[in-house]
């Protein structure tokens, strides 16, 4: 697996944990304080037992860099984001929910990736 085949399986692993699939609950809707304090209220004796919610680091890693990227650029990152955690069935439709032509939004997208890989090239380097 090259850098670049890493680097999208890293955001597929982010776009699965945020959307709550395979690899864990996900990022909740409401802050992670509210949710914690209801699954203490709702199972008190599980968690008297010191059992915490699950933590994907590599998930939270890329979520860090969706975020930096939004500060630089919030286009290339609403674009990424859309691109992976959006529900329409094509990039044509993903395009058009954000006011895109879908070139551009292509274009927004495969900068909001150079931008994952360069801070991943980084952080690795």
């Amino acid at each position: 697996m090259n850098f670049e085949e890493y680097v999208e399986y890293r955001l597929q692993e982010w776009a699965d944990w945020f959307r709550g699939g395979k690899l864990g609950k996900g990022y909740p809707a409401e802050s992670a304080f509210n949710l914690f304090q209801k699954e203490m209220t709702i199972n008190k004796t599980k968690y008297q037992q010191h059992n915490f919610m699950p933590v994907n680091e590599g998930a939270e890693e890329i979520e860090k860099m969706v975020i930096d990227l939004d500060k630089y650029n919030k286009k290339f990152a609403e674009a990424l984001k859309k691109s992976y955690l959006g529900t329409e069935l094509t990039t044509a439709l993903k395009a058009k929910s954000l006011n895109l032509t879908a070139s551009t939004f292509k274009k927004y997208v495969e900068m909001g990736r150079l931008w994952v890989v360069a801070k991943m090239n980084i952080k690795y380097n």
